[in-house]
């Protein structure tokens, strides 16, 4: 698997996962505030809401950073696929 495709699934995984767990804290709290019931409550919710984040983000992600970078003004990065004869930290051009 490509490097670029792995650390968009990671970004992807861990930005979803604290993002759909503090936006559920935040909803827990207002609709049952703090009580003993709270922890169960926001797992529930987090378990629910972080699978809807994570394919949200992993489909839509590369567009939207594309969308911003263009916005902006910004180069797009340039991500270079790694070969099987390429290793880490050589160059490509004295293959």
């Amino acid at each position: 698997m490509p490097r670029p495709l792995i650390a968009h699934i990671l970004f992807s995984a861990i930005t979803s996962g604290l993002m759909s767990g503090i936006v559920c804290a935040a909803v827990v709290f207002q609709a049952i505030g703090w009580g003993p019931m709270y922890f169960v409550q926001w797992l529930h919710g987090w378990l629910f809401a972080w699978p809807i984040g994570f394919s949200a983000l992993l489909l839509v992600g590369p567009t939207v950073r594309r969308c911003v970078f263009t916005a902006c003004g910004c180069p797009l990065p340039k991500m270079q696929v790694q070969t099987s004869r390429q290793t880490p930290g050589s160059n490509p051009s004295k293959l």
